[in-house]
């Protein structure tokens, strides 16, 4: 493979006051630093709003992502980015390698495109064979496993996506096998150039590698046929999951209209680790929001690893009266179950400090379950993907960081952190539905210490409730696999 830095810096396409994103970002006033945010938790809202930026998007689309399936909701949003840039829009996306399955030769072979431009974050110098890349990483791991968990997706500057969404069925409500409970927040306003500045910093920093020199290009005549191949495969899924509404290009006006109400104002900054990992500027500024609260602290996670210091600080917290909660899935709504393995070793600890702990559920009421859902479909069950935390009811942080030490130390994240009491109080409102015993086990300690799951009905469970009998047999020698550090 060539040197990595072989591309010249970048920066983001200028926009025109005349296009119809800017227009409607005007809607809401541009006072100093204000920004304006509206929440999204519903999976189908999720796709539609993506499907919307792009769609209206008339000169620049700049997507960031950590993994990109190649299933139906995967195909549908790069038709659809591949359409902008051939109608002049400039597209860059920015993918981490570590899960990348797509052709290398039609990557390369699309990123020719004059309009589209496709970078890799920290790709493996190894590419093929299997076995090939397998040996890189080992041998490389200090190297290779730092990977950017970054999501984010901004339209014409000026509108932003952000959260703890990739792309693929289970995100969006559309998996036969389970479906993601998850977020994201839709931002305007002020905070979006910093959202710029940052995407241009991972853009141009060294250890992103353009796609066009993954190898060598496919004849356009292949190129156009596999183009053809998948926009087929797009039209054939309006006889599977996908909403017909949501399958060619239209115009999203009265989605825009339908928003306005539920837009809150606010301040926010977004922070970003820096690409390579070398400063972990999240955590600092989370570390400091929450050794400020003074009533409470909630935090929502999918995979919950304390480190030790973290433990003092939860002590401290509650020692001066703040209340402290924990939101986690349970065994059965975790797709890591070895991180869960390892979760379970400070439960007890957790809840001695002071701290409430709930547990969600895998199979939650039909509310929870229209959120997770979309498009007719209903997955087996669901799992906890939200990544969220609100201190005081005012301050919220929404985006890509988990409560764990890869997300901690060794990954880059990004997520907004926005000062709003109206947002906070809307995401507490979430979070309060998603406790209740329907949907989540209150985790407690009975009088003699034993740990024990409340559910419905006040129904007690003294072993953690599981899916099937085989996640409990897992779950028993998966916590001694001595790997925690690197979860």
């Amino acid at each position: 493979m060539a040197p990595i830095d072989i591309q010249e810096p970048e920066a983001a396409a200028e926009v025109s006051p005349s296009d119809y994103l800017v227009q409607q970002s005007s809607i809401y006033p541009q006072q100093g630093d204000r920004s304006y945010f509206h929440l999204i938790e519903d999976a189908n809202e999720s796709l539609q709003w993506r499907l919307a930026l792009i769609d209206a998007a008339e000169t620049s689309i700049d997507l960031q992502t950590f993994i990109w399936e190649a299933d139906q909701s995967g195909w549908l949003l790069f038709d659809r980015v591949l359409r902008a840039a051939e109608r002049g829009v400039k597209v860059r996306v920015l993918i981490d390698d570590i899960w990348l399955k797509s052709n290398e030769s039609l990557l390369a072979s699309y990123e020719h495109h004059p309009n589209l431009s496709i970078r890799l974050y920290n790709p493996m110098k190894v590419r093929k064979p299997s076995i090939g890349r397998g040996l890189y990483f080992l041998t490389h791991y200090a190297e290779a496993t730092h990977r950017m968990h970054s999501k984010v997706l901004l339209a014409d500057g000026v509108w932003a996506l952000s959260g703890g969404r990739n792309i693929g069925d289970k995100y969006f409500g559309l998996s036969g096998e389970y479906n993601f409970r998850d977020l994201d927040v839709l931002s305007v306003g002020a905070v979006v150039p910093e959202m710029r500045h940052e995407f241009d910093v991972f853009w141009n920093s060294n250890i992103v590698y353009p796609a066009r020199y993954l190898g060598d290009a496919v004849e356009n005549e292949v190129l156009l046929g596999e183009t053809k191949k998948m926009r087929k495969g797009v039209e054939d899924m309006k006889q599977t999951q996908l909403p017909h509404l949501i399958l060619s290009s239209r115009s999203w006006a009265q989605l825009y209209r339908d928003a306005q109400a539920s837009f809150f104002p606010g301040r926010a900054t977004f922070i970003a680790d820096t690409p390579g990992g070398e400063e972990r500027v999240l955590d600092e500024y989370l570390s400091q929001y929450l050794y400020e609260a003074q009533r409470e602290v909630v935090i929502v996670t999918p995979y919950l690893i304390p480190y030790k210091a973290s433990f003092d600080e939860l002590e401290e917290m509650i020692g001066r009266g703040v209340r402290v909660k924990f939101v986690v899935p349970s065994m059965g709504a975790n797709n890591h179950l070895i991180t869960h393995s390892h979760y379970r070793k400070y439960r007890r600890r957790l809840l001695s400090l002071g701290c409430e702990l709930y547990e969600y559920r895998h199979d939650p009421s039909e509310q929870q379950r229209a959120i997770s859902d979309a498009g007719g479909n209903r997955a087996p069950f669901l799992c906890l993907h939200k990544k969220a935390i609100v201190v005081d009811r005012r301050f919220c942080y929404i985006g890509s960081l988990n409560m764990d030490p890869r997300a901690l130390m060794i990954n880059a994240e990004s997520g907004l952190i926005i000062d709003s009491v109206g947002l906070s109080g809307a995401l507490c409102g979430q979070i309060d539905m998603m406790v209740q015993p329907e949907n989540a086990w209150r985790v407690s300690l009975s009088e003699t210490g034993a740990l024990q799951w409340r559910g419905v009905g006040g129904a007690v469970l003294l072993n953690q409730p599981a899916r099937k009998f085989s996640q409990r047999v897992w779950d028993s020698f998966a916590r001694w696999i001595p790997i925690e550090s690197e979860l």
